[in-house]
């Protein structure tokens, strides 16, 4: 929710943006509740529903595809011009509603929330795959981790906390534990656990 606030991210220091202010809601037929705008820098280049299509009623959308180009994308460019780089990817597919593209729709035991998360899984693998391609992967730390733990109030739409109390809105451990994974070949040894 970083652009929702005052301060859009071109204004607390991020050199580019693609995204929009909040999660994928909607979609809304009123002028006093558009859909959610979707920016490229400064400039709006369309609205989740209007322009950036989410079919509701099927789960489908190729969103998670266009962050993952966007992504790939940048750090081509940083890593032609030689410059360190910070990449803030945050895909919303497994959000409500959740989402996938073709290539995922319909292929996880775990309906709609299952599929998103299989196709995040394959973004971030393609996230390292052109860390390696570019042979950077080895002065390139990478982090990932959720803003909350999960919203586990829907069910099978929402994920697991597995031993941890409640989720997502919450203050129990559910809600606000998550795990993290690093990634840093050579600086990280493989299958590091720590329980801090």
């Amino acid at each position: 929710h970083l652009a929702q606030k005052a301060v859009p991210p071109l204004q607390s220091r991020f050199d580019e943006f693609f995204g929009s202010g909040n999660c994928h809601f909607g979609p809304f037929n009123d002028i006093k509740t558009p859909n959610i705008p979707v920016y490229k820098n400064d400039k709006m280049v369309g609205r989740y529903y209007t322009n950036f299509t989410i079919d509701k009623a099927t789960g489908q959308s190729n969103i998670s595809q266009i962050f993952l180009e966007e992504g790939l994308s940048f750090i081509e460019a940083q890593s032609a011009a030689k410059n360190p780089f910070f990449l803030y990817w945050t895909p919303d597919a497994t959000h409500d509603p959740n989402y996938s593209s073709t290539m995922f729709h319909g292929k996880s035991i775990r309906g709609r929330y299952g599929d998103a998360v299989m196709e995040m899984d394959y973004c971030v693998g393609k996230i390292l795959q052109k860390l390696r391609e570019l042979e950077i992967e080895k002065e390139t730390f990478v982090f990932f981790t959720s803003d909350n733990g999960a919203a586990t109030y829907r069910r099978r739409d929402g994920g697991d906390n597995g031993p941890f109390l409640c989720g997502k809105e919450t203050t129990y451990e559910g809600g606000m534990r998550e795990p993290g994974i690093a990634w840093w070949p050579g600086s990280i040894s493989a299958g590091t656990i720590t329980h801090q």
